[in-house]
């Protein structure tokens, strides 16, 4: 029933995460946060339809728990180079290449003046190998690591998709949201059948960084 020009929406009833929060069981947060993780990660990798606005007063928690999220007219949905060059460089931050993650920057940038190029990809490496020897699951934060990539390519002047930026906040958002319900929860390892599925559905030069993601080291 929706189209371009028509949003149809439904009333859904529940209560605010963050009324909810204080009152649930351990079991039932982390329930919680498994959902809310799969749904977020079956939007960045399956359906490239990504929810814009992920705060928690845009979250309801339903018996079940069902998670709603709500204010979904708020979306990015990046072009297929786009989510290309997203998936491909997260792709290389979790198999911790990069020389690889640099190149797609580079490479790809809209725009650039980047006249550092060697230095980049020195800093972009560096970035990459201390979050995957982060080793402790409270130290793993891909959401802070890509936010560190996004300082880095402001301060060598590599040109930058303005949607990557918003897509980029809200995995720090889920994430911290994520881990706020269940501490064990990591991201990086929930992630990695996405990204290999979606390696293997679209035509990549990462084919070879599969056994690596799902090796992992985090």
């Amino acid at each position: 029933l929706t189209t371009p020009s028509i949003l149809v929406e439904s009333f859904e009833s529940g209560e605010l995460i963050a009324d909810w929060i204080p009152n649930a069981s351990k079991a039932d947060k982390q329930a919680v946060a498994q959902v809310g993780i799969r749904g977020f990660l079956e939007m960045a990798f399956t359906h490239n339809y990504i929810h814009s606005d992920l705060h928690p007063g845009n979250i309801l928690v339903a018996p079940g728990p069902r998670v709603v999220l709500l204010d979904t007219g708020m979306v990015t949905i990046l072009t297929n180079q786009q989510w290309k060059n997203f998936v491909e460089l997260y792709a290389a931050v979790i198999a911790g290449e990069g020389g690889h993650a640099a190149r797609i920057m580079i490479e790809r940038a809209p725009r650039q003046a980047c006249t550092d190029q060697a230095g980049f990809t020195e800093r972009m490496s560096k970035i990459i190998a201390q979050f995957n020897m982060a080793g402790e699951i409270s130290k793993v934060h891909v959401g802070a690591t890509l936010g560190s990539i996004l300082d880095t390519v402001r301060a060598y002047k590599v040109g930058l998709e303005a949607d990557f930026s918003t897509l980029v906040v809200s995995i720090i958002i889920v994430e911290g949201l994520g881990q706020s319900l269940d501490p064990t929860l990591n991201l990086v390892d929930a992630s990695r059948p996405y990204v290999v599925d979606w390696l293997k559905g679209h035509p990549s030069y990462l084919l070879e960084l599969i056994p690596a993601i799902v090796r992992g080291k985090c």
